[in-house]
């Protein structure tokens, strides 16, 4: 599969969330973005293993926020948005940079980020060009030895 190819939907099985109730890393797990409301009610769940918090989707109330690039679903929030797309739980994975909002659903979300960022980088002397995800302050070859740091440091978190 082609970097450019990939999705912010194709990181959402497992997502590091922010636990509501102790604020530690948690997780919410089952997600697929081409699931049906009634699959994804059966196999969503959330967990947090430091306070043993625990929610099952079919059992929360559903809401729907609208994003513009997002395509919602019955009952989940769209993707690109800065939660996880059926909780709505702020994710483990975000931090403010120079530039802008730099966020992840999970390590595997962060490691595509960073290899996509260091492709663009080479492109530039390469004089290839190619569709990209991320937004134009992330794809700007100046801003990209600042943006691998801090992707580095966000995955130590």
């Amino acid at each position: 599969m082609s970097i450019y190819s990939i999705q912010d939907e194709d990181f959402i099985a497992e997502m590091a969330v922010v636990c509501p109730k102790c604020q530690a890393m948690a997780a919410v797990f089952g997600g697929q973005a081409a699931a049906t409301a009634a699959e994804n009610e059966a196999q969503l769940r959330f967990f947090c293993v430091s306070c043993n918090f625990a929610l099952r989707y079919k059992n929360t109330p559903k809401f729907k926020a609208h994003s513009k690039a997002g395509r919602g679903k019955d009952g989940v929030v769209e993707a690109n948005l800065v939660c996880d797309p059926f909780f709505g739980f702020d994710l483990w994975y975000c931090t403010d940079t120079a530039y802008g909002l730099l966020w992840a659903y999970n390590r595997d979300h962060l490691r595509a980020i960073q290899y996509e960022i260091e492709q663009l980088r080479l492109a530039q002397h390469q004089n290839t060009q190619g569709g990209t995800a991320l937004p134009l302050w992330a794809q700007n070859p100046k801003n990209s030895d600042y943006l691998i740091q801090v992707l580095e440091k966000l995955v130590l978190k």
